[in-house]
């Protein structure tokens, strides 16, 4: 398997093929030919990874900086930060760092200005204190869920756009109940980052091996549990993905890299 993608892949970039597109070909073609897996898995993490709203942020800051430069916004305010923190040694970043803070203030988000910052959620969805970004890399990451500024030791409010600030909160209920059967099935050490897309489709990674589709939140304890029983039957150097959706059945499908 690797050896077909090593060789196809510099075959296809030796004929001029766009690297983008030799590794597309490359992976498709061994999984094709060689049984690596489904079709329709590959539909589907194309879809996924596709599939957020969040990604419409990119050509919409696109648009909103070429607006500022060409509007001279932009001059005045490195020109402002410049005015304050210019002369400090290394002025050049603080300006750049101090410029940010701005335009998030001014962007009148929340969320934005909450960027950066990292907190301890408890399974029951309260915030404990804010940590450092190094310290985060200890916890569990929580990814594709949104929240605002929270308050120690209040419960968190999640950020949903207009008309899906019920969908935000059903993906972040979803998540505290992943976090407490995680808790019960101890697996938190062993879990680096969860992803919450939708209430109906929870994602875990175990380590940096395994990728874990969970589907929904039915039966979790017993699919944690059974994903105990599928990570013990790998060798120790496997990595790739491992589907526990039970879409198909009590089986659990597992496509290694």
């Amino acid at each position: 398997m690797i050896a077909w993608l090593l060789i196809s892949f510099f075959v296809l970039l030796f004929l001029g093929v766009p690297i983008a597109m030799s590794l597309g070909l490359s992976a498709i073609g061994g999984i094709l030919f060689l049984g690596g897996g489904s079709t329709v898995t590959i539909a589907q993490r194309m879809f996924e990874g596709m599939n957020s709203w969040a990604l419409l942020a990119i050509p919409l800051y696109t648009f909103a900086g070429y607006t500022m430069s060409k509007g001279g916004i932009s001059k005045r305010l490195m020109d402002f930060c410049y005015s304050i923190v210019g002369h400090i040694y290394g002025g050049l970043a603080h300006v750049n760092v101090l410029s940010s803070m701005i335009f998030a203030g001014i962007s009148g988000s929340a969320v934005a200005d909450t960027a950066g910052d990292w907190y301890l959620i408890t399974s029951n969805g309260k915030a404990t204190e804010k940590i450092e970004e190094r310290e985060a890399k200890a916890h569990i990451i929580v990814q594709d869920l949104t929240i605002e500024t929270p308050v120690v030791s209040e419960l968190v409010t999640v950020h949903g756009q207009e008309g899906e600030e019920l969908s935000a909160q059903g993906r972040f209920d979803a998540l505290t109940k992943l976090l407490a059967e995680l808790e019960s099935a101890d697996l938190v050490k062993q879990i680096s980052a969860v992803s919450v897309p939708s209430s109906y489709h929870l994602t875990v990674y175990y380590g940096d091996r395994f990728e874990v589709d969970l589907g929904n939140t039915d039966s979790l304890d017993y699919k944690l549990e059974y994903l105990k029983t599928v990570v013990a039957m790998q060798k120790e150097y496997a990595t790739g993905t491992i589907d526990l959706s039970f879409s198909e059945g009590k089986e659990a499908h597992v496509l290694l890299n």
